[in-house]
């Protein structure tokens, strides 16, 4: 069964879902903002290396919590496309997880949720092209057959 995407407004940090998308630079770091104030697990990752996989999980925070994901966001002067790529990047390598672990929804939902912000438009160098990512949704199909629901928020 195919996915949905849904578009709202809100704090991605706070959503109920079983995976997001933090956005980071290529050291894997990202700002404090990024993670709520009750957040325990650790908040960096292995530094990126061009042409490998741009997202990696930081280890869960706790059982049952969502799973948040590095995704390599930030550098400036780049094409719509080096957004978008990334944050299609997330949703699959995400989705391909949840099906192959068979973990099952968190928070009681029918479906896996997976949860981003609007990629680049903030430290990322995308800002002014952010109506232009929202509207350039990535060709990437393969997260369909696992049926996640997708949330944008903006």
């Amino acid at each position: 069964m195919p996915g949905h995407v849904f578009i709202v407004r809100g704090d991605v940090r706070r959503l109920a879902c079983d995976a997001w998308l933090v956005p980071c630079s290529r050291s894997a770091r990202p700002g404090y903002e990024w993670f709520p104030p009750d957040y325990a697990g650790p908040r960096e990752g292995r530094r990126f290396v061009d042409g490998q996989s741009r997202v990696q999980p930081l280890i869960a925070p706790a059982p049952n919590r969502p799973q948040p994901w590095l995704c390599w966001i930030g550098r400036g002067g780049q094409p719509v496309s080096w957004y978008t790529s990334g944050a299609a990047e997330f949703l699959n390598t995400a989705a391909t997880e949840i099906a192959t672990n068979d973990l099952p929804p968190l928070f009681g939902r029918a479906r896996s949720l997976l949860a981003l912000p609007v990629v680049g438009t903030g430290q990322g160098g995308g800002a002014e092209r952010a109506g232009e990512i929202v509207q350039r949704p990535s060709r990437k199909r393969s997260r369909e057959p696992f049926g996640v629901v997708v949330t944008i928020r903006v």
